[in-house]
């Protein structure tokens, strides 16, 4: 039966590649105006969907890359407000971001170590501040021309100086073994499960009122003084496929003044009296 239906398909092939061969070209170009749209239909529509969907990721792209600089100026700006009495508002300095994607993960954890596409060639520098919809992913460790390491806040060597956004009591952010962790906050500070941990401003890296996490746990521990506080990341790491950089805004050039010899001298009375 199959053999059949191809036999056919087969005849009607070469008759119609006859008939097409011995008609005059008027004639071809007129089918070939009315057979090609219907042919060439599941091509126009892929064509028009690849294009909408190539225009809807870039517009996807800058959509975020938009949210993420406002959540970094939200975030800056709620802190300056908040600190409107203290020496930390100082410490505060405008930035821009500039998106970078993750190409790499260390491969035992996937969450230590990001490899992004974003080098000196795009002006990233060592300790410049990695960050996702306004919380603190790392920080850059390594740069070469076109890309980068960063180190996040759930590798051991990493160390944060933050605090309690409610409370406002000062602590240091570490992971451990145990997880990531506030360490030095007092049997009697006053933290409790929900609270945001974020950067406090004290460091020259990190400027304050960066989320960096969230109280998931209390312990009093064995420690006299301190108590353990569990805390976990605001971002799921290992699921982020792209990050964003804070770059310091370069500070605008100085305006040229026009050299005036005559500017400190001042007018004298005429030797002579005039006539």
């Amino acid at each position: 039966m199959r053999r059949d239906a191809t036999k056919i398909i087969l005849v009607v092939a070469v008759v119609v590649s006859a008939v097409f061969i011995v008609l005059p070209f008027s004639q071809k170009m007129a089918v070939r105006n009315v057979i090609s749209p219907v042919l060439l239909l599941p091509a126009n529509l892929g064509n028009v969907l690849l294009y909408n969907f190539t225009v809807l990721k870039t517009n996807v792209m800058k959509y975020d890359e938009r949210c993420n600089r406002l959540a970094l100026e939200n975030a800056l700006l709620a802190e300056k407000l908040g600190l409107t009495r203290d020496s930390l508002r100082e410490a505060m300095v405008d930035y821009e971001v500039v998106p970078a994607r993750i190409i790499e993960r260390d491969l035992v954890t996937m969450n230590r170590l990001l490899f992004v596409d974003k080098g000196s060639a795009s002006k990233i520098e060592k300790e410049l501040v990695v960050i996702y919809s306004g919380s603190t992913i790392g920080r850059i460790t390594d740069v070469t021309g076109r890309r980068s390491t960063v180190t996040t806040v759930l590798n051991p060597g990493v160390r944060i100086s933050a605090r309690v956004k409610r409370s406002g009591v000062f602590c240091m952010t570490v992971a451990t073994n145990e997880g990531l962790m506030a360490n030095y906050i007092q049997k009697d500070g006053d933290v409790e499960t929900g609270d945001t941990i974020i950067t406090s401003g004290l460091s020259d890296v990190m400027p304050a009122g960066l989320d960096i996490a969230t109280v998931v746990r209390l312990d009093d521990g064995e420690d006299m003084f301190f108590k353990k506080v569990f805390l976990k990341t605001m971002v799921d790491i290992s699921k982020l496929q792209k990050v964003y950089v804070m770059l310091p805004k370069a500070a605008p050039a100085a305006k040229k003044r026009f050299f005036d010899p005559f500017r400190n001298l001042e007018p004298r009375a005429p030797a002579f009296p005039p006539p």
